[in-house]
């Protein structure tokens, strides 16, 4: 039996094993490198009495607490877990802490289960995800299932890198300096998700998911925007974004998809340049919407010497579907599309809102074209919808019929789904 947390993990480290953990248990300067399987749960009988880990990481800008190698994994099983950093010395705004939470190598794992919890605070940054090894191709995965995950505080981003899914569970990251969520690859199920007071992007990745049962809520985010990176290769514009570059790793399109039940909500987010609420989609990303989002999209139109064109649909107000469609002669790429749907409506056809001159042909398969478009240019498509009448039959029974104009206000679900043709991603 070990009697410190600290020489618990020493022995683990580097062969695997699991802690136990009996009572609060606190580790000081911490700087510890799993490479094999660790799991840390508790004997507590109850949620409300789950014992407490604290880790202090030790002195220094950017000591690691915990570093996940290639082939290592740390779980914590209905565990509690609060990794702090300690005071920042140049006095610089950026600067206020030091020490980096976790490094979730490449190919490493990080899981929260069965109640767990882990609080980022007080770090410079709160987790990345290293590669030393530039031929690894696997990348970090960091899972969060019916667990709660936390940050306050943080320098630079909270997370750099990665795959992270939350499941059922309770997410809440303020007071970052950099980003919130750099990922490359982001889904959400059935989960609270809340960032704020984030001075770069709340959300940015390659690939976005928000299934059913996901709540997004972002705010007074984006307001050190715009901004570029280290190497001026990508700008930071927006409190949510898509990324424009592809991902080193895991075979990633540019993509945001928003299922039904699911909600994305950005507020009270300015940046610099005057733009509110907005959500930023470079030219070569996919967008789906069969949910509800609340901001304002942005499209970056194709590259002046682009075959390509960008096609935007709009239903009831909301932006469903955004997609890059070749150009030829002036007509694009066909694709098959389902129609979308509100109550007692129905569906008539899509009108260009944003280029008069555009008109729709029908292909002998199905497929729709859009004539009279030019590449390098962004096209919108608004739904057009008709009443369902309905015969309303008084007392001398002499049928009458009522209905009603068809509304672009009124809130409804609608389902939209991606092309069958078009540019391959």
């Amino acid at each position: 039996l070990l009697r410190t947390l600290a020489d618990a993990l020493t022995a683990v480290a580097s062969s695997g094993g699991t802690i136990t953990l009996l009572n609060d248990a606190t580790v000081n300067n911490a700087n510890y490198t799993i490479s094999k399987d660790v799991t840390i749960q508790t004997s507590a009988p109850s949620v409300d009495n789950v014992p407490t880990i604290t880790v202090n990481v030790a002195a220094g800008a950017s000591t690691v607490g915990i570093t996940i190698q290639n082939g290592g994994s740390l779980t914590l099983d209905g565990a509690a877990m609060v990794v702090n950093g300690t005071k920042g010395t140049s006095g610089l705004e950026s600067d206020k802490y030091n020490g980096t939470g976790l490094d979730v190598n490449y190919g490493g794992e990080l899981t929260l289960k069965n109640g767990a919890s882990l609080a980022l605070n007080g770090l410079n940054r709160g987790m990345v995800s290293s590669r030393p090894d530039s031929t690894n191709m696997t990348l970090a995965k960091i899972t969060v299932d019916g667990s709660t995950l936390s940050a306050d505080g943080i320098d630079g981003n909270f997370s750099n890198g990665g795959e992270f899914a939350f499941t059922n569970s309770i997410v809440t990251i303020k007071n970052c300096g950099n980003h919130g969520l750099s990922v490359e690859k982001l889904t959400v199920t059935n989960s609270q998700v809340t960032l704020s007071g984030i001075g770069y992007s709340a959300i940015y990745g390659n690939e976005l998911n928000f299934e059913n049962g996901a709540v997004v809520n972002v705010s007074a985010a984006g307001t050190k925007l715009p901004q570029e990176n280290w190497n001026q290769t990508e700008t930071y514009t927006a409190p949510i974004q898509v990324k424009e570059t592809n991902a080193a790793a895991g075979n990633l399109g540019h993509s945001m998809t928003v299922a039904q039940g699911a909600s994305v909500s950005v507020t009270s987010s300015t940046t610099i340049d005057g733009k509110t609420n907005t959500i930023d989609l470079p030219s070569n990303a996919d967008f789906i919407n069969n949910g509800t989002v609340n901001a304002t999209i942005n499209v970056a139109d194709p590259e002046a010497a682009s075959d390509e064109c960008i096609v935007q649909y709009v239903v009831n107000g909301q932006t469903v579907y955004v997609h890059a469609q070749n150009v030829l002669n002036g007509v694009t790429d066909g694709w098959n599309d389902t129609n979308p749907t509100l109550p007692n409506m129905i569906f008539i056809g899509w009108i260009c809102t944003s280029h008069p001159n555009v008109s729709e042909t029908t292909e002998s398969g199905g497929a729709k074209e859009w004539n009279g478009v030019k590449a390098g240019e962004t096209y919108t498509f608004t739904a057009q919808f008709s009443p369902i009448v309905t015969p309303v039959v008084p007392d001398d029974n002499t049928p009458s019929y009522s209905g009603g104009s068809s509304s672009s206000e009124t809130s409804y679900p609608t389902t939209i789904q991606a092309p069958d043709r078009g540019r391959p991603r």
